[in-house]
């Protein structure tokens, strides 16, 4: 009896549990700010531009300026036509840095152990120095082109009450 008396406690338990979490995934429609990229996809095309007016899960058309600054067409998509709606959430800086890094780190260090293997004179470096010192030189070097290539790259995501 006992036993059945604690599966029933876990049982209900688990429900009530079931319920807060369910209840804590509802989140108020906040709006997006005027001017913030955003990037539309709808069954015809994949646009990207900029929030003409504020924009909340609930609003019935997103106005948007497609294209760039200079020759900016704005448009009204209804949300019904939407598929999917993406903000800007900053570069693919990081991701860039530490590809370029790990790239340049072994094809500086391949250079660097390959350079020191030619070195005939007496006071030549080891390879083992070449192939630190040239990895460090070029991971440097490509880390820091890597981000500079990412921090080009924009990096989307879907607007905050979606999460």
């Amino acid at each position: 009896m006992r036993q059945i008396l604690g599966i029933f406690a876990v049982l209900i338990a688990f429900f009530c549990l079931a319920g807060t979490g369910a209840a804590q995934g509802t989140r108020s429609a906040f709006p997006l700010d005027s001017g913030r990229d955003v990037r539309v996809t709808t069954l015809a095309e994949r646009m990207t531009g900029r929030l003409q007016a504020p924009f909340s899960r609930n609003d019935q058309t997103l106005r948007f300026c497609a294209g760039a600054a200079a020759e900016c067409a704005a448009r009204s998509i209804p949300t019904n036509d939407l598929l999917r709606l993406e903000v800007r959430r900053g570069s693919h800086a990081k991701a860039g840095a530490i590809i370029g890094g790990i790239a340049g780190a072994v094809v500086g260090g391949f250079f660097g152990y390959l350079i020191t293997g030619f070195c005939d004179a007496a006071d030549c470096p080891s390879t083992g120095q070449g192939l630190v010192v040239g990895g460090l030189i070029g991971g440097a070097s490509g880390g820091a082109t890597g981000g500079l290539i990412g921090a080009l790259v924009p990096r989307w995501g879907a607007p905050e009450w979606v999460h």
